[in-house]
This record gives C-alpha cells, sequence and structure tokens, in this order.
C-alpha cells in the first residue's frame, strides 16, 4: 500500500528518460521526487557558465510560470516546461517573453521558417532591448568559450575583443528596421519584432535547447561552428546571421570554398571552374565597391543553357547596411539562371529570379553590367540594397561561393568534373577509321597522303629486280 502511495507521488517525467530525470534532479539539488518540493533560482543559476547567467535568470521565471523576480520554481512545473521546450524546440515569441513582463507568449513551434506568428499586440518601449538580450542569449549559447590553451574560435588573435565584436554585429543586424520616410513614426511592437525575427533569422533559437541540455542534463557540449577557410568577406557574426536564416545552413558542417576571386581570379570561368556541377547548395556573397554586402543561394550549379533551375529553397539576403531575406514565392520556377555557353544566343552568367534580360539579381561574365531589381515575380517583396530606383546596379569588390552541401556534394561535383574531362579528351581524339569509311572522304581528307603512296607503290613496282637488290643492299 504504502509502495503505491510512493509511485502515485511520483512525478510525471514529462518524457524525460529516467536516467534524463535523474541528472536533472541531482543538477538542481532536488533531493525528494516530491511534487511538492522546489527548485531555487540559485541551483538553477549555478549550472550555467558566468556569462550566460544574466541572460537564462529571466527564463527560469518563464520556464517556472512565475513572475520575474520569482526566487523559487515548482519542481514538476519546472520538469513539464523543460521538457516541452526541449522537444519543440525555443522560438522567439518564448524568447522574447522571457523579459517581457505581463506578457504571455503565444507557441509558434509550428511556425513556418519565414512566416508571422501570434503575438501580443500591444506596443512597449522595451521591445528594443528584449531583441537584444534573446539575441544575446542565442549568440552565447553557440559560442562557448573555447577551452584553456586553445586557439580562439575566430581564427583570430583578437580572443574576447573578436568574440565581443561578432556579437555586436549580430545584435545590430537583427535591430527593427528603422520607418521609411513614407511611414508613420510608431513605438514597435512585440509582434513587429517577432515578426521581423521570423523573417530574417527564424533557426537562431536552435542554438538554446543544447545549451539547456548540456547544463542541466550532463549532455555533451554542443559543437561549436566550424568556421570557413580564410574569407574576406566571412566573419563569425555574419556567420552566425547566415546560418540562422534557414534549418538547412543552421545544421550545415564545415563549408566548402568553391570561389574565391582574391585567389581564384577575377573571371566567370574561375567561378565556373569551382562552382559548375556542385551537387549541393551554395550560397553567392557579394561585396560591392560601396561595402554592401549581399547575395543569394541556389540549390544547383548546372549549366542550364538558358533555362532556369532551383527550388523554392534557393532565397536572396542582404546583411549589409541592412538585414534582409527575400525567400522563394515563385509557381513558375524561375529561381536561378546559369549559362556557361559561350556560343549561346542566351545571356552568358549568373542570375536569380525573374527572367531573361530582366533578373532580380545579375552577374553578367565580364562582372561590368551586374544589376538588382527592386522586384520580381519569384523572390519576395523588399529591397536588398537602398535605392531610388527600379534597377541598382552595382560594381563588384569582392565575390565568393561557399558550397555546404557536405562531403557527398563535393565528392558529386569531382565525378562529373572526370567525366567532362574524358568526354574532352575523346573529342580531341581523331578517330581516323571513321574518316576512311568511303573513297569520297579518302579524297577529301588524306587525298595527297593515299595520292603519294600510290606513286611510291608504281615506282617500286616499276623497278627491276636486279636494282631493287641492289637498293637493298
Amino acid at each position: 500500500m504504502g509502495q503505491q502511495a510512493s509511485v502515485a507521488c511520483a512525478v510525471d517525467r514529462a518524457g524525460f528518460a529516467e536516467e534524463e530525470y535523474q541528472a536533472l534532479r541531482k543538477a538542481l539539488c532536488v533531493a525528494e521526487d516530491d511534487p511538492k518540493a522546489l527548485v531555487s533560482i540559485e541551483a538553477f543559476m549555478a549550472r550555467f557558465r558566468a556569462d550566460l547567467r544574466a541572460l537564462v535568470h529571466s527564463l527560469f521565471a518563464q520556464l517556472a510560470k512565475e513572475k520575474q523576480g520569482a526566487t523559487s520554481a515548482s519542481w514538476p512545473v519546472l520538469v513539464a516546461s523543460l521538457s516541452a521546450l526541449l522537444q519543440s524546440g525555443a522560438d522567439w515569441p518564448g524568447l522574447l517573453g522571457a523579459w517581457a513582463a505581463g506578457v504571455e507568449p503565444p507557441p509558434a513551434a509550428n511556425a513556418p521558417e519565414g512566416g508571422a506568428a501570434a503575438a501580443p499586440d500591444e506596443a512597449t518601449e522595451d521591445v528594443e532591448l528584449y531583441l537584444e538580450l534573446a539575441a544575446s542569449l542565442c549568440f552565447w549559447c553557440a559560442h562557448p568559450p573555447p577551452p584553456p590553451g586553445s586557439a580562439d574560435r575566430g581564427g583570430s588573435s583578437g580572443g574576447a575583443d573578436a568574440t565581443a565584436a561578432a556579437l555586436e554585429t549580430v545584435v545590430g543586424a537583427l535591430r527593427l528596421p528603422s520607418p521609411g520616410a513614407s511611414e508613420k513614426p510608431s513605438r514597435p511592437s512585440m509582434k513587429d519584432a517577432i515578426q521581423h525575427l521570423m523573417s530574417v533569422a527564424p533557426s537562431l533559437p536552435r542554438a538554446v535547447g543544447p545549451a539547456l541540455r548540456s547544463a542541466l542534463l550532463g549532455a555533451p557540449a554542443p559543437p561549436a561552428f566550424a568556421l570557413p577557410e580564410e574569407s574576406r568577406i566571412l566573419d563569425p557574426g555574419l556567420i552566425f546571421l547566415l546560418r540562422g536564416m534557414t534549418a538547412k545552413l543552421w545544421e550545415s558542417g564545415p563549408w566548402q570554398p568553391l570561389y574565391r576571386d582574391w585567389c581564384d581570379g577575377r573571371s566567370f570561368n574561375g567561378l565556373l571552374k569551382g562552382a559548375l556541377h556542385y551537387e549541393g547548395s551554395a550560397m553567392v556573397l557579394i561585396r560591392t565597391a560601396e561595402g554592401q554586402l549581399f547575395g543569394g543561394v541556389s540549390t544547383t550549379w548546372r549549366d542550364g543553357h538558358g533555362k532556369f533551375g532551383g527550388c523554392a529553397e534557393c532565397f536572396l539576403f542582404a546583411l549589409s547596411p541592412n538585414l534582409c531575406v527575400l525567400r522563394g514565392e515563385s509557381r513558375g520556377g524561375n529561381y536561378v539562371y546559369l549559362n556557361a555557353n559561350i556560343k549561346s544566343y542566351h545571356p552568358r552568367g549568373l542570375g536569380f529570379g525573374g527572367q531573361e534580360g530582366f533578373h532580380r539579381l545579375w552577374l553578367d561574365a565580364d562582372f561590368e553590367d551586374c544589376y538588382l531589381l527592386e522586384s520580381d515575380a519569384t523572390y519576395g517583396s523588399g529591397s536588398l540594397l537602398p535605392s531610388s530606383g527600379l534597377q541598382t546596379k552595382f560594381q563588384v569588390s569582392r565575390l565568393e561561393i561557399w558550397g555546404f552541401g557536405g562531403t557527398e556534394a563535393a565528392a558529386a561535383q569531382a565525378v562529373q568534373r572526370q567525366r567532362d574531362a574524358g568526354q574532352r579528351e575523346l573529342s580531341r581524339t581523331v578517330d581516323r577509321a571513321k574518316l576512311l569509311e568511303n573513297e569520297f572522304d579518302k579524297e577529301m581528307f588524306f587525298g595527297k597522303t593515299f595520292q603519294g603512296a600510290a606513286d611510291s607503290r608504281e615506282e617500286a613496282a616499276s623497278c627491276p629486280p636486279d636494282e631493287a637488290a641492289k637498293d637493298e643492299s
């Protein structure tokens, strides 16, 4: 009877495995597995690094379903809330709501990437602050400090200064855009902030769950992002923003340099040599002579011979001066245009969206007539660069292409390159047997050769045997 009462009073594991549940109990210093047990905020905070404690303080109140400033939480409530967060993943409404006193964040776990999530309509003067704190939490969860004695992850001797600069880049880029000249100034609301963050960086909150699992359940620390090889465009802050744009980018392994104009040569042929036949997604990064930074992600790198390719996973983005993501919305399929054929009647170059001759983003084969259009029927509305007209021309200062399709994409590209090389070698080999199939071909291509051979045979036949013997001797 006593055993049955004990079982009935046990706390619901809320989906945690028994090993995980006991690890959580130990981590939060819960002595008795009792529904009336409490978890102190001190025990919760002690599980996190010093640089994260100020940021997870408000998260504790949200998990406890208590008001800000609460010093303890019900053990069963904390277990259920933490399990729900780890299973569904953190999201922007929840992270912003952790600092919004009195604002109940709506669930948005199933909101589509780039889509708007439901949120409170009331405006608050602290929305910008909540955004900065939530972005900082995501950043620090994804950037644990390097172990003592190890090299700085950013590949720089700046250490903490370099990391602080990367955080400043991320927070600055994620700030709400200022109202346009024709728009009435208004105080931003939680809904505005959530819509903005879900549009430009829906995957950044994915950093929070693994950090909580590591701190509270003793799981292995999340692996650090593998920084790309040398780039003259990318830095840790920009890489974090780019990874946050889609789940595919967030989960991608090390990025592979397919083309960098400063080491592979500034030419369209150099671009094709590096990127053509890559069997995975890759991003084009363009820095203009004025310092603006934008680009696009394509899922196809095959020569379309004047036709479009790609799919709805293709998108355009801008990183500077403003953060912007324009996702594919077309049913027509005009996502990416790549024409490598010199003899084609179609324009030679790389384009995104629009139609032939009027692309949303266009890089011509000489990199001299490059432009952006204000809108098209393929990608979402918005300007990649500030402009005053329908078309904005730009001058390329730096151009890089980075593949994130993994080792399989690179291996498939290598195989196709070998096939192309074999085909080119085969086309250089003259099949003499085919050229000599009839008398016309002999006369046309090798008339003098065969005539000379015939004359020699006639001369040898008319020569007396003794003279032939003398010649042989």
